[in-house]
């Protein structure tokens, strides 16, 4: 079972990703950004982290430096996860 965090840390996380929300979520490709569980080759870590969710995961070596984000932000890693989300239609 994955390590629970208190409500402190959920908070300081969340004040991390407040503070770049807005500026994360309007760059291309990003889908979502929350905070949650950092998750390594499929694996669920007992790691906070601050999560981007991208459409489409690119090598560093294809990013400009200003378009790549942090390794940390605050005390928090910086996940970026590969994924898109909506509504499905069912026909």
């Amino acid at each position: 079972m994955p390590k629970q965090f208190s409500q402190a840390e959920i908070a300081a996380a969340t004040a991390e990703l407040d503070k770049v929300r807005q500026n994360w979520l309007n760059r291309p490709g990003v889908t979502a950004v929350d905070v949650g569980y950092k998750i390594k080759n499929g694996q669920i870590r007992d790691e906070l982290a601050i999560r981007v969710h991208v459409q489409r995961k690119l090598p560093p070596e294809a990013l400009k430096e200003h378009d790549m984000f942090p390794k940390r932000l605050g005390r928090f890693s910086v996940d970026v996860i590969e994924a898109s989300y909506g509504l499905e239609t069912v026909e």
